[in-house]
């Protein structure tokens, strides 16, 4: 049984997304889709020593969750406080699917699993969110990377963690602050006249101008 989490945010700049988990030293996959941009993340298998009840009946969504310091410690493989930090950079918060998922046996062949919904809010993690109906309400491209059924990358344009290097955050926030600053009117005219798109807009670009 293998487990991931999938985080689905407001945010429709998906670069903007991965730049703050990278500032954050948070790995992890961001999708670009038409309902918001999707975090996707790997959770590390749980070394049991000793039986804990937990593992059998799952956290209780009703308690409080605790929000970590996430300036020196790793959390990516920790979906609640991934979903905690992005929860915090939105007013309508974030929600987390957690995903478990295995290998058929016996008569039955294919995948089988679980996924778990809740909304995360200002660092929280609130009530269960029927997963089903959620996904049946997204875009079709989520319930594809939920299940896990094909690569992120043959369901919509991806940007992985190591793709995100100094120089493409950079870039991002140079572009970002570009835009704020764009003139209007007769003036815009003459300012996309004279101003060519700056280059290295993609990651794949930014890596190769870095590999010249």
């Amino acid at each position: 049984m293998s487990s991931r989490y999938v985080i689905l945010t407001p945010f429709p700049q998906a670069d903007v997304v991965a730049a703050v988990l990278k500032l954050r030293r948070i790995d992890a996959d961001v999708v670009a889709t038409a309902s918001g941009t999707v975090v996707v993340g790997d959770v590390p298998e749980k070394e049991i020593t000793d039986w804990d009840i937990s593992e059998l009946l799952g956290a209780d969504p009703t308690v409080p969750e605790v929000t970590k310091d996430t300036d020196d410690a790793d959390i990516s493989g920790d979906p609640d406080a991934v979903a905690a930090v992005l929860s915090k950079l939105s007013a309508y918060g974030v929600v987390l699917f957690n995903v478990k998922t295995g290998e058929d046996v016996g008569l039955e062949t294919g995948i089988s699993g679980v996924v778990n919904a809740y909304r995360v809010l200002d660092g929280k993690r609130g009530e269960e969110i029927p997963a089903g109906l959620l996904l049946n309400t997204l875009d079709p491209a989520i319930e594809r990377i939920v299940l896990g059924t094909d690569p992120l990358e043959e369901i919509s344009p991806t940007i992985h963690g190591e793709d995100v290097t100094e120089s493409v955050l950079h870039r991002i926030f140079r572009r970002r602050t570009q835009r704020r600053d764009v003139p209007r009117g007769n003036a815009a005219i003459k300012w996309k006249d004279n101003v060519a798109e700056q280059p290295g807009d993609t990651p794949d670009e930014a890596d190769g101008k870095d590999a010249q």
